[in-house]
C-alpha cells in the first residue's frame, strides 16, 4: 500500500484536474492540514486508482493534478456477497468495516422474523451512514472497490444469488455444519 493519503472521487474520468467531493476535501483541507504540492491517490470505488497531487485549495474545496492515467484493477477473487440480519450500533459498524476490508462485492441487509429494524426504518440518512463507514473502511485498507449497499429485503423475498458459487448460511441449530466442514465438502 502507498503511504500517499488516499481520498475518493468517483468521477475519475473527470480531467487533468479533478475536484474532490466536499466531504473529501473537508478532510484533505481541514482536518488532515494538507498543503499545496501534497502527493495524493485517489480511487472511484469500482476498481480505478489515481495519483496525482494537490494543486489547489480554497476552504473545503481541494483540487488534485492528475499524474499520468487511471489504472483499473481486477476485483479480487472470489467474490463475496453477504446478507446479514441488521445488528444494532456499534455491532453494524463493525460488520460494514470488516466486510469491506473482506471486499465484500455487496451487503444484502436481510429482516428475518425477530429483526429488530425493518424495511420501513431504511433511511436516505441511514444509507449515507453505512456508505460513510465502507468508504473509511476502504480508504484505511487500500481497497479501490465499494461494497454495493442494498436495500433491506424480507428474508421470503431474499434471493441468494443464483450460481453454482459455495453459498453458506449461519445457523446456531445443533445440526449446523462447521464453515470448514462444508468449505471442505465444496472442493472436493
Amino acid at each position: 500500500m502507498s503511504d500517499k493519503y488516499r481520498f475518493f472521487a468517483p468521477e475519475l474520468e473527470a480531467g487533468p484536474v479533478l475536484t474532490l467531493p466536499e466531504s473529501e476535501g473537508h478532510h484533505a483541507a481541514r482536518v488532515l492540514r494538507l498543503k499545496v504540492g501534497a502527493e495524493v491517490e485517489l480511487f472511484d470505488g469500482k476498481g480505478k486508482s489515481l495519483s496525482g497531487h494537490i494543486s489547489h485549495i480554497d476552504r473545503d474545496r481541494v483540487q488534485v493534478e492528475a499524474q499520468g492515467q487511471p489504472q483499473i484493477l481486477p476485483r479480487p477473487q472470489p467474490e463475496l456477497h453477504l446478507a446479514f440480519a441488521i445488528p444494532k450500533g456499534k455491532r453494524l459498524d463493525w460488520l460494514l468495516e470488516k466486510a469491506t476490508e473482506l471486499g465484500a462485492v455487496s451487503l444484502q441487509p436481510v429482516i428475518f422474523e425477530r429483526s429488530v429494524a425493518g424495511p420501513d426504518e431504511w433511511t436516505p440518512h441511514q444509507q449515507e451512514r453505512w456508505q460513510v463507514h465502507t468508504l473509511a473502511a476502504a480508504k484505511q485498507c487500500g481497497l479501490n472497490f465499494l461494497p454495493d449497499i442494498r436495500k433491506p429485503v424480507p428474508l421470503k423475498g431474499w434471493n441468494p444469488m443464483p450460481s453454482q458459487a459455495l453459498k453458506l448460511v449461519g445457523s446456531l441449530t445443533e445440526t449446523a455444519q462447521p464453515v470448514m466442514e462444508a468449505m471442505k465438502k465444496d472442493s472436493g
